[in-house]
Parts: C-alpha cells; structure tokens; sequence
C-alpha cells in the first residue's frame, strides 16, 4: 500500500519530534514556566506521540493525560512514557473536555488547535476547563509581515488565516487570559525544523527498502517542502509559544 499522510509525517518528524519549529531546549524551557506542582493535573490535546508529555514528566510527580484521534501515535505515546502513569485516551478533544466539569491545573495544546476547530475555538475550549488560575501552554503561527502570494500559495493559505503576532496576543487575552510568556520561534529554530523535515525524508528514501512508488513520493514531497519554506512562506509565517494564565 502507498504511504499515507500519518506515515509521511511520522518520517519527517523523526530528526526533530517535536513537531513546531521550536528546539527540545525551548520546549524545556517553557514546560518549566508553568511551574507545575506535585499533584497537577495536566492535559495535552492532540498528544501525538507524547513529546510534550515526555518533558511535562520528566522529574514531576504530575497526573498527566493525553488525549488524540490517532491510535498509532498512541501507541508511539505509551512507549515513550512508560511507567510515567500518564493517561493516553483515544477521543475527540470536544468531546472529551465537554464530558467534564473544569479539573485540569494547566493544559497543553501545540500544532492541534485544529482539534478544536481554530486557535480562538481552541483557546475558549480550555479556558473553561482550567481550574481557577490554572496555566496554558499552546502555540500557533501569525504573520510576521503581510502575506505575500508566493507564501499563501506554499501553505494553501489565506490572508486572514493567521492575525500578526499583536493579533494572536489579543485574542488570548480576550479569551480570558493573562499572557505570561511569549517565546517567538527564532530563524534558527525555524531551519531547523523544516531541514530535519525534509532531512529526515530524504535519508529515509535512500537508507530504507521500499517500492519505486514510495521512494518516489518521499522525495517528490521533501523537494515540494523545501521549495514551499524556502521560496515562500520563510520569514513570512511566523511562530509563538505562549504560557497563558486563567484571570
């Protein structure tokens, strides 16, 4: 069979498992921003393979759940994180934050606010579940300079897709938020993340057996990558983290 999408991306994740354009010391870092107590109870929405969840847990004694569609990268989760008594629950995210009342002391939504219909959706959803002053940590990409058309056609994007970096701050402090961080991903965080993308894809054709079609398809999709970033949406689209307090 063809690889699929999921099988594609799992590829290109595998140099670089944190899937935003942020390095693993970012991500350190902000996980230690929200200065998780013993005991806190702390949700990833759109867990994926549990990357998050692996620095959430690391040294803290956290109830942590993960919550994704994708059952595979459940799978991928639960190895990561054994014997770390996280919860990983196959369930749409609405569906699961509206099965309960407000209990969680901080959670976690980066690249799947898609989960909840929009990064503002996304952000309405889990200010409601947050225990009073509890923390959030998600991310999301906004404009650095207007648009251009080479860089809407590289994402199939529009203009109105994504506010500017001002926009996106205002619409989690009009969601109910106070900002306490904002980590604006470097140029350097960015190159690394789309060449480990395409690198990772590009070494999997050559080093791994697999049909003519397949090999094909992997290094057709990192070239149209690469282009994408390089010739469009670079310096274009950008990328904050933000560690938001419930007010």
């Amino acid at each position: 069979m063809p690889l699929t999408r999921a099988e594609i991306s799992a590829i290109a994740h595998s140099d670089h498992p944190v899937a935003c354009p942020l390095f693993e010391s970012t991500v350190e870092m902000l996980v230690e921003k929200l200065a998780l107590t013993a005991g806190a109870r702390v949700l990833d929405i759109g867990c994926g393979p549990g990357v998050w969840l692996d620095f959430v847990t690391r040294g803290r004694r956290v109830d942590a759940t993960g919550v994704d569609l994708a059952a595979p990268s459940l799978q991928m989760a639960q190895a990561r994180l054994e014997g770390r008594g996280a919860a990983l629950i196959e369930q749409d995210a609405r569906s699961f934050l509206d099965a309960g009342p407000p209990a969680f002391d901080a959670i976690l939504c980066n690249g799947s606010s898609h989960a909840l219909g929009g990064f503002q959706p996304m952000l309405a959803a889990i200010r409601n579940s947050l225990m009073s002053g509890g923390k959030a940590l998600v991310s999301d990409g906004f404009w650095t300079v207007p648009p251009t058309p080479e860089a809407l056609a590289a994402l199939d994007g529009t203009e109105d897709e994504f506010p500017d970096l001002a926009g996106l701050k205002h619409r989690a402090e009009a969601a109910g938020f106070a900002i306490e961080k904002c980590h604006v991903s470097t140029a350097e965080e960015w190159d690394d993340y789309e060449e480990s993308w395409c690198g990772a894809l590009e070494r999997h054709a050559d080093e791994q057996a697999m049909s003519d079609a397949d090999r094909k398809t992997i290094r057709e999709t990192a070239a149209s990558h690469r282009a994408a970033y390089e010739d469009g949406y670079r310096n274009v689209l950008g990328f904050a983290a933000l560690i938001l307090r419930a007010v």
